[in-house]
């Protein structure tokens, strides 16, 4: 992606372009294509989430977040949900099939920097610029676990193969 809002999608077997993705304003902060391959998600600085056909480039849903910059996305790993970090603490969940919204998670103070999933898609992990980290029941929206052991920024989070560990960095 570019600062002007443009996805360039490569093949990296011989290094050609494929196609460039332009339809939304703002830059891209950050993408994620679902576990199957098929959907391109961008979030952008405006607070929208623009999912693609990551096949044929066309537009499938424009997600609305127009109060802050988006941040960073994650699908679920059945690639049925999608999760958004916005600025101000709050992460959306929506179903990617009808872009309904079905959770709004809001029990941060700081701005999230950083999520993902459990491997078996139970659990999401949240991380936000004043060093604490959430684990939340993805069923319910609920907050199941509070992490604090950061002085700073968490930027990055990874879940281990089995679920059973979680890395947080700084």
């Amino acid at each position: 992606a570019t600062r002007n809002g443009t996805i360039h999608i490569w093949n990296t077997t011989t290094g050609q372009p494929i196609r460039r993705l332009v339809d939304h304003a703002g830059f891209v902060t950050a993408l994620a294509y679902s576990p199957d391959g098929t959907r391109l998600t961008a979030a952008t600085d405006n607070g929208a989430f623009h999912v693609w056909d990551a096949t044929t480039g066309k537009p499938i849903h424009r997600l609305i977040s127009p109060t802050s910059s988006a941040r960073a996305v994650a699908y679920s790993p059945d690639g049925t949900h999608l999760a958004a970090a916005r600025d101000y603490g709050t992460i959306l969940i929506w179903n990617v099939a009808t872009g309904r919204l079905v959770h709004r998670l809001t029990e941060h103070a700081g701005f999230v920097r950083a999520l993902t999933y459990s491997p078996d898609g139970a659990h999401l992990a949240t991380a936000t610029n004043d060093g604490t980290i959430k684990i939340w029941n993805t069923t319910t929206g609920q907050p199941i676990r509070r992490l604090v052991d950061h002085a700073g920024f968490v930027t990055a989070l990874a879940y281990s193969p089995d679920g059973t560990h979680l890395a947080t960095a700084t």
